[in-house]
């Protein structure tokens, strides 16, 4: 497929959009004004990205735990590798599963190789939705483990392109630490109805035509402006974590994987505030687990990637387990509120 935009205006598209969407009235607009081109290009490139499949939707990324989902299970099972594609693809036909994933193993440390997602408001319902999966599939009584999260320290979308971003738009930063400190009362968000439609609406993503606000603003009967306006409130306050395009970074260039620690109680804090800092790391959450710490890290290179897990060894004389991804087989992490 042609590519409307220049590489060097591809590249400096992709690193602005990772820094999330402006939230003007024509944002597509704004992009392009930046970037020197026309409107309309940058709205081709967008869609044939899309159209590509180099990134999984245009919209938002709620913190589902300020909205009281935080029930949030890691389901992982040793799948014989001759079943390992058909039980995935099965898996992933599960309403409750929002990712699904095999990745690789790394006997005898971790002898998991299929990673599904399930999110909710109850643990026990969650466990339960689990459990009812797990039967339904015939894979009880196969190797598995439920990993629940118990602490989120970080999490904001993650980035292929170069550490130094193009600031010339003066977009914001989304980058959001979940942590609250220890027995602080749980701070929710509350959302009346509009609130609830609008985003359930921008998980789907933001129509890609040149005045989307107009668009969405017509397809819910609610004021555009007011629309935006409460995006900015809810990127302020937390509730969302990042407004722009979900980039597959592995094609162009980039390298993710999912990774973990397991750290010493009383070196816990120290290895977590370690990890906040570091950029590379897109999310970083606790589980219950011998493999304590888990997080995910977005390089822009295979070989920054390496160096990166080097990096958290040295710094923290501790051994990561790294589990690179071999096969996708969903990605849905649409959280109906």
């Amino acid at each position: 497929m042609n590519s409307p935009l220049s590489p060097e205006l591809r590249n400096r598209l992709a690193r602005r959009l990772e820094r999330g969407l402006p939230r003007c009235a024509r944002p597509y607009a704004a992009l392009a004004e930046a970037l020197g081109t026309r409107e309309d290009l940058v709205l081709a490139q967008i869609r044939a990205w899309r159209a590509e499949g180099l990134f999984r939707r245009f919209g938002l990324v709620v913190h589902h735990r300020a909205l009281g989902i935080d029930a949030n299970l890691m389901l992982v099972l040793d799948i014989p590798d001759a079943r390992a594609d058909a039980t995935g693809l099965a898996l992933a036909r599960e309403p409750a599963i929002t990712l699904c994933y095999q990745r690789r193993r790394s006997p005898p440390r971790w002898p998991y190789n299929l990673f599904c997602m399930i999110h909710g408001t109850s643990r026990t319902t969650v466990q339960a939705q689990a459990d009812a999966i797990l039967r339904r599939h015939g894979l009880a009584d196969l190797p598995h483990a439920c990993l629940f999260s118990l602490r989120a320290f970080k999490q904001r979308g993650g980035r292929y392109a170069s550490p130094n971003p193009d600031r010339e738009s003066g977009m914001p930063d989304p980058e959001v630490s979940l942590e609250c400190p220890p027995g602080a009362p749980k701070q929710e968000t509350s959302l009346d109805a509009a609130g609830r439609r609008i985003l359930n609406r921008l998980q789907r993503g933001l129509p890609l035509v040149r005045y989307p606000w107009e668009a969405l603003g017509a397809e819910l009967g609610l004021d555009p402006d007011h629309i935006r306006a409460r995006l900015a409130d809810w990127l302020a306050n937390g509730t969302l974590t990042r407004f722009g395009p979900m980039f597959d970074i592995e094609p162009l260039g980039g390298a993710f994987t999912l990774a973990a620690l397991s750290v010493p109680e009383d070196r816990f804090d120290s290895v977590a505030d370690l990890l906040r800092e570091m950029p590379e790391v897109a999310h970083n959450y606790r589980r219950e687990h011998f493999w304590n710490m888990w997080f995910v890290l977005a390089c822009e290179s295979p070989g920054h990637l390496d160096r990166t897990l080097a990096a958290i060894e040295a710094a923290t004389r501790l051994t990561v387990l790294n589990l690179p991804k071999d096969e996708t087989y969903h990605v849905g992490l649409h959280l109906p509120l």
